[in-house]
């Protein structure tokens, strides 16, 4: 009997125990939960900063006359480039019997590896966005003056623009992404010590800060992307137009419709074409008929 009651007892002390344990367990989760969603709530927080703030430094918001002075530098690898770091075109030439021979041996050799072909195809992808976009269209178009800061936030935009349209290829989309990335600060670095109106402390401190910035930039461009216009004519306002309080509403509304009509554009190219070339045939940002802005245009959500 009293064993009995023995056995009885010790299963109850076991039970108790492992709701306890059970209890124990559940808290840890909730707590574990909960610093993942404050983690969270302050990363985005620290991301909305970075949009409120996203500026390129002061220093170089007064470079003058800058197209002029560096429009067509990249330290983009060129073998076809000139001798001053400048990119050249070239046009195509006819497939020879060498070219094919060249071809087979690529293939053995890892000259025509996927990974290289996609490096390329980043570095011509990058070409097209500070080649075959015309820029003075931006500058008349949001009254931006000739300067780093202009140049970088045109540029900017247009790499964004890109790096969306890379995000639906997969894993070589991914790979693409990273390769355009990284050229694109290898230009930029360039560019500043081009300028050559700072020392090198200034320079790295501000590249780090445009890095920064480029993020947050990224952040808000792709809210605005997934919502409504408004969202995107609030970050273009910041970005492109310096948060003028002065500012064309038309003129905003045709920036709007620009980056809605190009992304449109990329999402309708050729996805192996655009891995394999790299190449982005642009659209001109002003079109034959301007559509009213959207500013007094009624918008409901879906």
């Amino acid at each position: 009997m009293n064993s009995l009651c023995g056995c009885r007892v010790t299963g109850v002390l076991q039970l108790v125990g492992v709701a306890a344990t059970r209890r124990s367990l559940s808290q840890a989760t909730f707590r574990a939960n909960y610093a993942s969603l404050v983690n969270h709530a302050k990363s985005i927080q620290s991301r909305q900063l970075l949009i409120q703030r996203n500026r390129v430094p002061r220093t170089f918001q007064q470079t003058s006359r800058y197209k002029q002075i560096t429009r067509h530098l990249s330290s983009v690898e060129n073998p076809q480039g000139g001798g001053d770091g400048t990119m050249t075109a070239t046009a195509p030439e006819p497939e020879t019997l060498g070219t094919k021979i060249a071809k087979f041996v690529g293939r053995f050799s890892g000259i025509n590896s996927r990974s290289s072909v996609l490096w390329r195809s980043a570095m011509t992808m990058y070409r097209s966005c500070i080649e075959e976009v015309n820029y003075d269209d931006f500058y008349e178009a949001c009254s931006m003056p000739d300067t780093f800061q202009s140049w970088f936030m045109i540029n900017q935009l247009h790499i964004w623009m890109c790096l969306v349209r890379l995000k639906a290829e997969g894993k070589d989309g991914q790979f693409m992404y990273r390769k355009l990335v990284e050229i694109m600060w290898q230009d930029v670095e360039a560019r500043m010590k081009k300028i050559g109106e700072i020392d090198s402390t200034t320079a790295r401190e501000s590249l780090r800060e445009l890095v920064q910035e480029f993020y947050g930039l990224i952040f808000a461009y792709d809210e605005g992307l997934l919502s409504h216009d408004r969202v995107l004519a609030a970050a273009l306002w910041r970005n492109m137009f310096y948060d003028k309080r002065q500012t064309d509403a038309s003129q905003l509304a045709n920036l709007v419709k620009y980056v809605r009509r190009q992304v449109q554009h990329l999402d309708n190219l050729d996805p192996e074409e655009l891995l394999t070339t790299g190449k982005v045939p642009w659209l001109p940002f002003r079109t034959a008929k301007e559509q009213p802005p959207f500013l007094y245009q009624s918008y409901h959500a879906n």
